[in-house]
């Protein structure tokens, strides 16, 4: 066999190679197109731990969020990774969205997908740089997650866990101190301030299907204490 021949196999072998791995890359990014979700997930706003001004003048919040999420229906034999990230998100006079992250995680393996935390505290600082005023507004607390796949688009979807409005007074660090872990606790649309949780309180909990963007179910739960 002359070195030609040698040369023209490699050179058939090589092409059929690279076809292959062109059409498996378009196989796995089509795969992002066809995979059902049906993440569950549920979280509210616990406690307002402090709010008040900063010294530059501009309100600062610290909340405590309960959170609970299954996102094991969401990896896939082609993901990557995901980017999970709770957020406040809220809107100024002029309507335009403010979003806030208060915490995140990247989860990289299915046995990640299972979240369960009973007191998640700001891992950032949520503090009003735009000047909107944060006292008595309105707020939506939100889970969020990026999907990244070995190949093919990044996508995110998302869910309102919780609509709440803001205490109408500050809540400093001495107020905390001195009062209940449960003192300053936000309800959906309701705000109990400056009183301490009853034992045996009664809850409320509404069960829903929600529709994300992407167009997957979710199971959502909002669970708040009655006032």
């Amino acid at each position: 066999m002359t070195s030609s021949a040698i040369l023209w196999r490699l050179n058939n072998l090589a092409t059929w190679a690279v076809y292959g791995l062109l059409l498996l890359t378009f196989l796995c990014s089509m795969e992002g197109y066809v995979h059902h979700m049906n993440p569950k997930v549920s979280g509210r706003v616990r406690n307002v731990d402090f709010f008040s001004r900063n010294h530059r003048g501009l309100e600062e919040v610290s909340f405590t969020v309960r959170l609970d999420a299954d996102l094991s229906s969401v990896m896939s034999w082609s993901t990557k990774q995901l980017f999970v990230f709770l957020s406040v998100e809220y809107r100024d006079e002029q309507d335009y969205l403010h979003q806030v992250v208060l915490w995140d995680r990247i989860v990289q393996s299915r046995d990640e997908t299972i979240i369960d935390e009973p007191a998640i505290r700001n891992k950032y600082r949520f503090v009003d740089a735009h000047q909107v005023g944060l006292r008595g507004h309105s707020m939506n607390l939100t889970l969020s997650w990026n999907i990244m796949p070995h190949v093919g688009r990044l996508t995110q979807e998302k869910i309102v866990l919780q609509d709440f409005l803001m205490p109408t007074e500050y809540v400093d660090v001495t107020q905390r101190s001195g009062s209940s872990t449960e003192g300053n606790r936000v309800g959906d649309k309701k705000v109990q301030s400056g009183r301490q949780k009853q034992e045996g309180s009664p809850k409320h909990q509404e069960q829903f299907v929600a529709r994300t963007r992407g167009g997957a179910d979710v199971d959502a739960t909002i669970e708040f204490d009655e006032l």
